[in-house]
């Protein structure tokens, strides 16, 4: 049963996971980071590393997609269940989530990390939240870190008419496509009774971006799938294949499928 296991998670991974056992890393104060460890671990390292940069090249190279192909959204929360709810964001949240409801070309769906024993000592970064989300099957195209909170700007005093520094409430959203390294950046200010308000107006921001200026740098979606399946297959041993085999999982599933016909029950 512990092989059936390891086995499954090994053919639910998506994507590419650096070697963590027999190597160690040090990034010093310049920001260089060095890797060492023993031959064979840092062979795999190795390894992975030019199957990952192989992996891009092809991605880069792939036919874009075209106009109408729908482009997968995630919306990312770095807050625990409970901060979100001590701060009243979830109905903010959620009103963002809903602005793209029966949107033809992006498809929305959502993941907020619940585990507030790791958030006591973590806040976890984008990337990881992006591993995390792939992890529980909420893969997408495009990333975006939603974070409300307040920042510097100038507005004019209505009494006096002069410019004065001051506190605005600001609803940032942090735009990342996976399959490159530009981050792109949405903002709105307003204040706690303008929460309508900034919800559309940065929903409006983030479609713009997404379809406009991430979209046509999208590979596309039929091709993507063909490099996964020929990048999944390829990383199976032997004996993973057999197993996959057995149960007629292919290089293609995705995590849900794999599950269906792992624990498919029998027919009476």
């Amino acid at each position: 049963m512990a092989n059936r296991v390891l086995l499954v998670i090994t053919l639910l991974i998506i994507g590419f996971s650096p070697v963590e056992a027999g190597w160690k890393k040090t990034v010093t104060m310049g920001g260089k980071t060095t890797v060492t460890g023993d031959p064979e671990t840092m062979a795999k390292l190795e390894k992975e590393k030019k199957t990952k940069a192989a992996y891009q090249k092809e991605i880069s190279e792939a036919p874009r997609r075209n106009a109408n192909d729908p482009i997968r959204v995630t919306f990312l929360s770095h807050l625990s269940e409970k901060e979100r709810k001590k701060q009243n964001l979830d109905k903010i949240h959620a009103a963002l989530l809903k602005e793209f409801e029966g949107d033809p070309i992006i498809k929305a769906t959502k993941f907020y990390a619940n585990d507030d024993r790791y958030y006591k000592s973590h806040v976890p970064s984008i990337s990881v939240l992006i591993k995390e989300a792939k992890r529980k099957g909420k893969s997408a195209d495009v990333y975006v870190l939603t974070q409300l909170g307040s920042e510097d700007a100038i507005g004019r005093n209505r009494k006096t008419g002069k410019f004065v520094a001051t506190k605005a409430l600001a609803y940032r959203a942090e735009i990342t496509p996976f399959y490159e390294s530009k981050v792109h950046e949405a903002k709105r200010f307003g204040t706690i009774f303008q929460s309508v308000q900034m919800v559309n107006g940065l929903a409006k921001d983030i479609k713009r971006i997404v379809k406009y200026e991430i979209g046509p740098q999208l590979p596309s979606p039929s091709a993507v799938s063909e490099i996964n399946k020929k990048y999944r297959s390829a990383t199976l041993s032997k004996q993973q294949r057999q197993f996959a085999d057995k149960y007629g999982i292919k290089p293609g599933d995705d995590p849900k499928a794999v599950l269906r016909k792992l624990f498919k029950l029998k027919k009476k």
